[in-house]
């Protein structure tokens, strides 16, 4: 009798811990319109989004993701349109973008990092112009920029 209390006081303080998904990543930005708006990856690599003043978080589509990905990084922003850009590096060091309203992600091409190249962090952003702007530093401790639209990146000096 001891040992089945003992399993089940076992089960059910592991179960929230098995069925609880964990923040990842988060990236917060503002929309021209002002509107704040947080996006999340969870340990279960599902991504989401919610404006915080309503507290209500939407699942985005994973269309075109590879089966069994996972998000390494995350970074989110606003075009001066008001549209949401949401991009991400997998494990694979694949990079993604998507709008997180129709959840279609397009890979991003890596045309001029080296061979074998690491990511280790990712940063996303636009310029007043209109024009996206990727980041991202490798292992190496090499920082690379690049166009999403081209995917040509460029190497960046580094602090000596």
């Amino acid at each position: 009798a001891m040992k089945k209390i003992l399993n089940l006081l076992v089960l059910v303080l592991l179960t929230p811990s098995i069925f609880a998904q964990e923040v990842k990543h988060l990236s917060a930005y503002v929309k021209p319109t002002g509107e704040t708006r947080y996006a999340i990856s969870l340990t279960n690599n599902s991504i989401w989004w919610a404006d915080p003043n309503d507290g209500q978080w939407t699942k985005v589509l994973t269309t075109g993701l590879p089966t069994g990905f996972e998000i390494k990084s995350l970074s989110a922003y606003a075009k001066p349109n008001g549209q949401s850009r949401y991009v991400i590096s997998l494990a694979d060091n694949s990079i993604w973008w998507a709008d997180p309203n129709d959840g279609s992600w397009t890979k991003v091409l890596t045309n001029g990092l080296p061979e074998g190249f690491k990511i280790k962090n990712l940063s996303a952003y636009v310029k007043p112009n209109a024009e996206s702007r990727y980041t991202i530093s490798l292992y190496d401790n090499t920082i690379w920029w690049a166009d999403p639209n081209i995917g040509q990146w460029t190497k960046v000096s580094t602090p000596k």
